[in-house]
C-alpha cells in the first residue's frame, strides 16, 4: 500500500513538472519572438533632416507668399515656421500693388540688393527670409507745351 502511495505521488509530480517546465518553455519561446519583432530601425519614420524656413515681411504694404518649388498653385503656399526637408528649393512671390515696389530681400540678416517680384532659394540650413518694400510715386510727365 505504501509503494501504490509513493507511485502516485511521483506520476503527480512528474505531472506537475512537465507542465511547469512547458510553461517555462513557452513563456521563453514568447518572449524572444517579441524581441525579435522590435528593432530600433522603424521603417516607418521618416529619418530625412529637416530646417526650419520663417518668412515675413519687414516694412511696406504687400505680401510674402512662399511654395515649394514646383507646386506654385494657391492653396498650395507654406506658412512661416514651416519645417521642410533639407535641400528643399522654395520660390518666393512678392505680392504688391503699383504703389509699391521691392527694395530688397533679406536673408539670414543679410540684404540681396535684387529688386525682382520672385526668388527661388535653396533651404539647406535654417532660412529666415524677410521681404522689404517701397513706396513708388511715379514722377509726373507734364504733357502741357509752353
Amino acid at each position: 500500500m505504501i509503494k501504490s502511495i509513493l507511485t502516485r505521488r511521483r506520476s503527480r509530480l512528474s505531472a506537475t513538472a512537465g507542465l511547469s517546465t512547458l510553461f517555462i518553455v513557452f513563456a521563453c519561446t514568447t518572449f524572444c519572438f517579441s524581441l525579435a519583432s522590435c528593432s530600433d530601425d522603424k521603417p516607418n519614420e521618416d529619418t530625412t533632416e529637416k530646417v526650419i524656413l520663417m518668412f515675413g515681411i519687414d516694412q511696406g504694404i504687400g505680401e510674402l507668399r512662399v511654395y515649394v518649388k514646383g507646386q506654385e498653385t494657391p492653396g498650395n503656399e507654406l506658412t512661416s515656421w514651416a519645417e521642410l526637408p533639407k535641400g528643399t528649393e522654395v520660390v518666393c512671390k512678392a505680392i504688391h500693388s503699383k504703389e509699391w515696389q521691392v527694395k530688397y530681400w533679406k536673408i539670414n540678416g543679410e540684404i540681396i540688393r535684387s529688386v525682382e517680384p520672385e526668388q527661388t532659394f535653396t533651404i539647406n540650413r535654417h532660412f529666415d527670409i524677410r521681404l522689404a518694400l517701397k513706396s513708388f510715386m511715379p514722377i509726373p510727365i507734364d504733357t502741357t507745351e509752353e
